[in-house]
Formats: structure tokens, sequence, C-alpha cells
């Protein structure tokens, strides 16, 4: 794990969520928590 959230943000792997959102915006973290969820959901529903 790094240390600095804003490169974790940075290097997000859901490019969506950091076009929309940026790893500036003050809300980062919960939508980056979002794009998890929804990563997840997606990845269920592959299964």
């Amino acid at each position: 794990m790094r240390r600095n959230p804003r490169r974790s943000i940075a290097t997000f792997p859901c490019t969506e969520a950091r076009a929309k959102f940026g790893p500036m915006n003050l809300d980062g973290h919960r939508n980056q928590i979002r794009a998890i969820e929804l990563r997840v959901q997606q990845l269920k529903e592959s299964l």
C-alpha cells in the first residue's frame, strides 16, 4: 500500500471515475469507494 492518498486515487484502475471526479476533488475518497462498489457489482454479475 502506498501512503500517498492522492497517488492511489490518481492510479485508480477505474479511469471513468478518475475522469469524472478527478484526484483533487474533496469527495474523491467517497467517489472512489462508490466506483469500487460498482466494480465489485459488475464482477459479481459477470460470474
